[in-house]
């Protein structure tokens, strides 16, 4: 994952306090240079309030906006859509994911409702379920942009 990816999951509160830690480690290894991600490695038994403020403040000194909630849930979704496009998952479960992590808090995600609903479909109709695979990739498609 990408350091801009892990703010979408940061804001949807989809980080563990040892997430986060780990975060900044491979972060650190990885060449970033902040005052917070330092100063969060170096804290000895933190609480999960003085990491998670020390975790948003790293994104501040990366020059990353932390997005609103609904459009990092658009961005898991565009990334989720690119994992079903490369095979890394199945469309079912791509939509089933989008279904339960994002759609369920943000039913005001329109462009998700059609994933939503195909893979409802695809659970209850047995006899039709490649078909509904098929509909769920191209919504996929559709999601991240016709790629």
């Amino acid at each position: 994952m990408e350091i801009h990816d892990y703010a979408n999951v940061f804001v949807l509160s989809m980080l563990s306090t040892d997430d986060m830690l780990k975060i900044v480690m491979c972060a650190i290894e990885s060449g970033f240079d902040t005052p917070s991600l330092w100063q969060l490695a170096g804290l000895e038994n933190p609480d999960a309030e003085t990491v998670k403020r020390l975790f948003s403040k790293i994104f501040d000194e990366l020059g990353i906006p932390l997005p609103s909630p609904p459009e990092a849930g658009r961005s898991m979704a565009r990334r989720i859509a690119q994992d079903v496009i490369n095979n890394t998952i199945t469309p079912y479960e791509g939509a089933k994911r989008v279904w339960q992590d994002i759609y369920t808090r943000f039913p005001e995600l329109d462009e998700l409702r059609g994933l939503v609903g195909f893979a409802s479909e695809y659970e209850d109709d047995i006899n039709h379920q490649e078909e509904y695979s098929l509909l769920i990739l191209n919504e996929f498609k559709s999601i991240a942009g016709g790629e």
